[in-house]
């Protein structure tokens, strides 16, 4: 048992964060090839993730151990999301070339 006293929720946290790098391994895609359809519901998979990691929802019980260092490191995580999602998908660019 974890920290939560909930059978696998440490393995929760990891799982959730292994399913993020699945979603952005997918918008990267969608972007590269310009089939940009699915976009919309992959951004709000991945936010969805992002506020499960944040806070646990008791019918997803997860643990993340919330010290300093990993609030840091989460923050960079979102400061970093923030910042592809602006380049990459607000400013809705209208060929992979205008990104670089």
């Amino acid at each position: 048992m974890d920290a939560l006293g909930q059978p696998g929720a440490d393995l929760a946290a990891v799982n959730e964060a292994g399913r993020m790098r699945m979603q952005s391994h997918r918008m990267a895609l969608s972007i590269g090839t310009s089939e940009t359809a699915a976009l919309p519901d992959q951004v709000k998979e991945f936010n969805q993730s992002l506020a499960t990691l944040r806070s646990a929802y008791p019918e997803r019980p997860l643990f993340v151990p919330w010290d300093d260092t990993v609030h840091a490191r989460f923050d960079i995580v979102e400061q970093d999301w923030a910042h592809f999602r602006a380049r990459w998908i607000d400013s809705n660019p209208s060929v992979l070339h205008d990104l670089l």
